[in-house]
């Protein structure tokens, strides 16, 4: 899975402010206004998961017999378990490209939708790109929902009931299950808590920076929201609440593929491990992304995948969980623009430079920009670190940390004093 802005993105809270200033253009009318002021994400029962696995068999993808669905308290969250052993090798899942909820695919599906986003006052297309995937997602959940109830009527400026049956019907079985992700998203992911100025409350106490970021990305989508308000025509707008919903949901079930980014109903559903018991790769063969065991699998064992080597901060920002703090693959931190400007006196070279991304597991695209900008980026790079560690004493210092704790805040403010303390450490040499 993949997030939208692509796991090392963070942003500063400065520049992604200002970008959405530059967006928004200071255009907009009362009705546009009034759409932005909508905090909660809509709340609706989603259908059963077995009706995707069902849509998958009927379209021509592979679900295997073996394969179920298991709720809470049965595992920490709901995912997808085996109903029957199976051999090390077993193909699992296979799901072609032309079912992917793809851009490729929602192009052709609603090509009106990216021509009227090509309008939008962005000079990047591909925020253009992902802002008319979110957009088209929102349309799909917006139709599902009105055509979902028998006595249900179209919004004003959003009810396309009457475009149902332009849908695939696996992506329509799609969109019945993620309507009711909004309560789930609205209590555990970071987007919705700041979107409801909840999140300030949690992160009182931290040093960490995550709080500015994540505020600065969950504003960026309501801006990106805004700009669509005030720029297309009200046929093309669905409520916010939809929108929102949308985007969390592209943000945290997207896959990686040799194509862009696309959304695999089915296989969105496993949950991640940092030791998988299943693959998830394309097979260029057949345009497939598939599901194989990686070792001999057990009746009543969960199925996994991973989502990549990620760190607790970019598992929470993206996702919304975090892992334990002793199966972490990789430590990250973010540095602001304005953190790297101070740190480098105000130097030309990293006025262009909206942020600075660590990551123990690779050399960020960050970081390689701040190292070709100047022959003194080794000496920013220690300031930056230097200073961050000061601002975590207590946490660097403890001789017997909470590494089994359950709480996704403090497993975040342990990760990042970890990785501070790797990178200076290898800075240093």
């Amino acid at each position: 899975m993949v997030n939208l802005l692509g796991p090392g993105f963070s942003g500063s809270g400065i520049f992604l402010l200002l970008l959405a200033e530059l967006l928004l253009g200071g255009r907009g009318d009362g009705d546009a206004k009034r759409r932005r002021l909508s905090q909660r994400l809509p709340r609706h029962s989603g259908a059963p998961r077995a009706t995707v696995a069902a849509a998958l068999r009927e379209a021509g993808a592979t679900w295997h017999e073996a394969l179920c669905f298991a709720e809470p308290p049965e595992i920490p969250v709901p995912g997808v378990k085996l109903a029957q052993a199976v051999p090390a090798g077993t193909l699992l899942c296979q799901v072609p490209s032309h079912l992917h909820f793809s851009r490729t695919q929602c192009e052709a599906t609603m090509p009106a939708i990216y021509a009227a986003c090509e309008a939008l006052p962005s000079a990047d297309p591909e925020k253009r790109g992902e802002a008319a995937d979110a957009l088209c997602m929102a349309w799909l959940l917006s139709s599902q929902r009105a055509g979902g109830a028998e006595s249900s009527q179209p919004r004003a400026g959003g009810g396309q009931a009457e475009g149902m049956a332009q849908w695939p019907a696996l992506w329509r079985a799609l969109a019945a299950v993620l309507l009711g992700l909004g309560q789930e998203f609205e209590e555990q992911h970071p987007y919705a808590w700041a979107w409801q100025g909840r999140q300030g409350r949690s992160w009182e106490r931290t040093s960490s920076a995550e709080p500015e970021l994540i505020a600065a990305q969950a504003q960026y989508v309501r801006t990106v929201y805004g700009c669509i308000c005030d720029t297309l025509s009200s046929e093309h707008v669905p409520d916010e609440g939809i929108f929102l919903l949308s985007w969390l949901c592209l943000l945290t079930r997207r896959f990686r593929a040799p194509h862009g980014s696309a959304l695999v109903p089915g296989i969105d559903f496993l949950n991640h491990s940092a030791a998988p018991n299943a693959s998830s790769d394309w097979d260029e063969e057949s345009g497939s992304v598939e599901v194989r065991a990686l070792t001999d699998l057990k009746a009543g064992q969960q199925l996994t995948i991973s989502y990549g080597s990620l760190s607790n901060p970019l598992l929470w920002r993206t996702y919304g969980f975090t892992l334990p703090c002793r199966t972490e693959p990789s430590f990250t931190c973010t540095f602001s623009h304005e953190e790297l400007r101070v740190a480098a006196e105000a130097a030309e070279e990293v006025e262009d430079l909206p942020n600075l991304h660590l990551d123990t597991s690779r050399v960020t695209d960050e970081l390689a920009a701040v190292l070709q900008a100047s022959e003194s980026a080794g000496k920013w790079l220690q300031k930056l670190l230097a200073r961050r560690l000061e601002q975590a004493p207590e946490l660097l210092q403890t001789k017997t940390l909470p590494m089994d704790t359950e709480d996704d805040l403090i497993r975040i403010q342990l990760s990042e004093p970890s990785g501070l303390a790797n990178v200076s450490r290898n800075s240093m040499k």
